[in-house]
């Protein structure tokens, strides 16, 4: 995270849709609202390619590498990440039509669960270390992966700060495994 004095803390997620494509976001947050800016498109891998061959076999496989290198955007990403880094916030809130903004005051849930082997296999998002669920009352239900231990460390300190009583954290450092896992009682 870019250390101004003017950034406000962010992390990074992989917003999973049925019936879109899904988007990586860089989500920014502020005491009054979240910023989710979009950070590029996914970046189907061989561990994806792996879990579908665990559903559907060698075809599964071979299918998801064939699309795998057929839409691979790691160039496209790196040149996005760039104009992020680069970039003052309020000139990125306008660059792309998937940017949004979101009034904290209009979240009625905020959780942040374990990793999930279903979220995984669903949204091909088999790097994730947390889930993120946002239900926001005009845009809707959001699920994401966060993508990094950091990532999650910073939606961990920053979310409950913003969203008070409304924000349930659901997991913990394990410093016996190296990740989070689901919180014990």
């Amino acid at each position: 995270m870019p250390s101004t004095k003017d950034t406000p803390p962010y992390f990074h997620g992989l917003a999973g849709f049925a019936c879109k494509r899904n988007r990586l976001y860089r989500v920014y947050v502020r005491p009054d609202e979240l910023i989710f800016i979009w950070a590029g498109d996914p970046v189907q891998t061989a561990e994806s390619a792996r879990a579908a061959g665990v559903h559907h076999g060698v075809l599964g496989v071979l299918i998801a590498s064939l699309i795998a290198k057929a839409v691979d955007s790691t160039k496209k990403n790196a040149a996005r990440k760039e104009t992020l880094d680069s970039t003052p916030l309020e000139d990125l809130v306008r660059d792309d039509k998937r940017n949004i903004r979101a009034l904290i005051r209009e979240f009625d849930e905020v959780k942040i669960g374990p990793r999930s082997p279903r979220h995984a296999t669903m949204w091909g998002d088999q790097s994730h270390q947390a889930v993120l669920i946002l239900r926001h009352r005009t845009l809707g239900k959001y699920r994401i992966g966060l993508a990094s231990v950091e990532d999650v460390r910073v939606a961990v300190a920053e979310l409950p700060r913003v969203f008070g009583s409304i924000c349930d954290i659901g997991i913990e450092w394990s410093d016996r495994e190296q990740k989070f896992v689901k919180k014990t009682i």
